[in-house]
């Protein structure tokens, strides 16, 4: 599941802003690492990290759709 397109989507049908902010970028040995806060409608809802932004994001568009329910 691409969770990120489906908080996209959930957020086009519900006439809501959604961004992405990097709250973090760590390099450790050459292992990256990122944090990234998903808002809505400049409220702050789902934490992601991964070894990407991609990955980060997802995690956190994953945690935002648990926190609204629709996971």
């Amino acid at each position: 599941i691409d969770f990120k397109s489906k908080l996209f989507i959930w957020c086009q049908k519900n006439h809501n802003a959604l961004e992405f902010e990097m709250l973090s970028e760590e390099n450790n040995g050459g292992f990256w690492k990122y944090s990234m806060m998903a808002k809505i409608n400049n409220k702050n809802f789902g934490l992601g990290t991964g070894s990407s932004k991609k990955i980060a994001e997802q995690a956190a568009s994953k945690e935002t759709l648990q926190l609204l329910g629709e996971v």
